[in-house]
């Protein structure tokens, strides 16, 4: 049913799209709103202007202008990592030194998400294209194989580096005039809309499911049965649906397992990937393709252990870079949750490919 995906991330990937950062959530406070998001990573409209001006520019650039601005940031004192350090510890089992660093770079991928969601409204198609010959794909057979089966494929991204784009890029590169289904858990914000239409410069026809409009389920189905890739995000919490039980960094947890249904009904082939960004560009990781056949209890329990494995697997290239850890308790019973009370929305359901099936 599955394949191991540890053979195609081994290789050593380059080091450093939520829309909006993150802030912690503990007792007595409420989640951080998209304007309250963006104040704290721009310091205001200036700020975020000033993102949207350093977005014109080609990658390169852009990413070394950010980082200099996100060190001088640290210089004024501001709080940097989102209270991370205390997951990291113990998920990771990190040291305390470790994990401050990494809780440092994960704020760093914050701003870099943000600029590059800019970037994509903000630069000419010509622009993407000369940025996209700075992504490099790890093992680019298994797509091309894929793409000249003819097979319906799920392409199922982790929340790591700059992935709007490195799906955009897949897609580009060994999927060109396919039809493209995305799913997604909640409605559009203005800004993910401007980077959806630029998914259309990329695929022949573009239908956004949303899953919780569930009369809208078949016509999906029928639309990606002629041919179609489908987006479908893999490192979700249970709360998005189809709940099913794994392990993550050692510890009992819950993922939501919808693909496995849509991979039955299309007879798709799943593809993992992820994203690693740094300031040279983007490097795509591909895990073993595999396919769904059977609906058992036993043999869910193994997709989804196969899939926590993934998870894992892909984070172990840079844990910086996965947009989940602000959320990494929503995948643990309340009884094995270890660490900081610490919940927040990552702004997943303003990025490309956010879905549960």
């Amino acid at each position: 049913m599955t394949h191991s995906v540890d053979q195609n991330l081994s290789r050593k990937a380059p080091v450093p799209l939520r829309l909006f950062p993150r802030r912690g959530v503990g007792r007595g406070e409420t989640r951080a709103t998209p304007d309250d998001a963006r104040r704290t990573l721009a310091t205001g409209q200036s700020g975020l202007r000033l993102l949207s001006m350093i977005a014109g520019l080609p990658l390169r650039m852009r990413r070394r202008l950010l980082r200099i601005g996100w060190r001088l940031s640290l210089l004024s004192g501001r709080k940097a990592g989102f209270g991370l350090e205390p997951l990291l510890q113990t998920y990771l089992r990190q040291g305390a030194a470790d994990a401050r660093r990494i809780a440092l770079e994960h704020d760093f991928h914050d701003w870099l998400q943000v600029t590059e969601w800019l970037a994509s409204g903000r630069r000419s198609k010509r622009g993407l294209i000369a940025d996209s010959r700075l992504m490099q794909v790890a093992d680019p057979g298994i797509a091309e194989r894929l793409a000249a089966s003819g097979e319906n494929i799920i392409l199922a991204p982790v929340h790591m580096g700059i992935f709007p784009l490195g799906i955009s890029f897949v897609i580009f590169k060994f999927f060109p005039n396919r039809r493209l289904l995305v799913l997604r858990a909640r409605d559009d914000h203005e800004d993910n809309n401007v980077a959806m239409e630029r998914l259309r410069e990329v695929a022949s026809e573009v239908y956004i499911l949303n899953t919780r409009n569930e009369d809208d389920f078949m016509d999906a189905i029928r639309f990606a049965r002629k041919g179609a890739i489908v987006v479908s995000m893999i490192d979700l919490p249970e709360t998005y649906g189809s709940p099913a039980e794994t392990t993550l960094f050692g510890h009992p947890a819950s993922i939501a397992l919808g693909l496995d249904a849509m991979a039955r009904m299309l007879k798709a082939v799943v593809l993992p990937m992820a994203v690693i960004s740094d300031l040279r560009g983007d490097r795509i990781a591909f895990g073993q393709p595999f396919e769904v056949w059977r609906n058992s209890k036993e043999d869910r329990s193994a997709l989804a252990a196969h899939i926590g494995r993934d998870i894992e697997a892909f984070v172990s290239l840079d844990p910086a870079q996965w947009h989940m850890w602000t959320r990494i308790l929503e995948f643990f019973p309340s009884g094995t949750r270890r660490g900081s009370g610490m919940l927040a929305d990552s702004g997943m359901e303003r990025t490309v490919g956010d879905a549960s099936a």
